[in-house]
């Protein structure tokens, strides 16, 4: 009976764990492949109504962002871009799901405010149905 339990118990460790323990390197994103997210999303913000300031659209343009992915299989997951501005302004964009996936955009693009509580204030702006999908690379 114990060796039974010893076995339920094993094949549970093995069998409950995260698809991402064992995720190798071409699950991930490569570098190239978080450029091209990048220069995407910038290309939408330049043709975008997102209210940032001359400056701030300026620094985008020519700044590399933070660039954070959570991994829950493979190329799938979590993105957040986040460029940093002064007066505790951040512009954060998002992304869950298949991470390149050329179909309809599931991204959030917000102007934040406040870092310790990252309020998102009036001027929040949303996907709202903009086409963000991902060019097939």
């Amino acid at each position: 009976m114990m060796r039974c339990f010893m076995i339920f118990m094993l094949m549970l460790l093995f069998c409950g764990c995260s698809g991402t323990a064992g995720l190798s390197e071409s699950g991930k994103l490569s570098g190239e492949e978080e450029k091209a997210v990048v220069s995407h999303i910038r290309t939408f913000l330049r043709r975008s109504k997102i209210k940032l300031k001359p400056a701030e659209r300026a620094y985008v343009m020519t700044h590399d962002p933070v660039f954070n992915v959570s991994y829950t299989g493979w190329k799938e997951g979590s993105l957040t871009v986040r460029w940093s501005f002064p007066h505790q302004r951040s512009l954060v964009v998002t992304r869950t799901g298949m991470l390149l996936s050329n179909g309809k955009a599931d991204w959030t693009v917000r102007i934040t405010t406040d870092k310790s509580t990252q309020l998102v204030p009036q001027n929040f702006y949303g996907a709202h149905g903009e086409e963000l999908a991902l060019p097939p690379l």
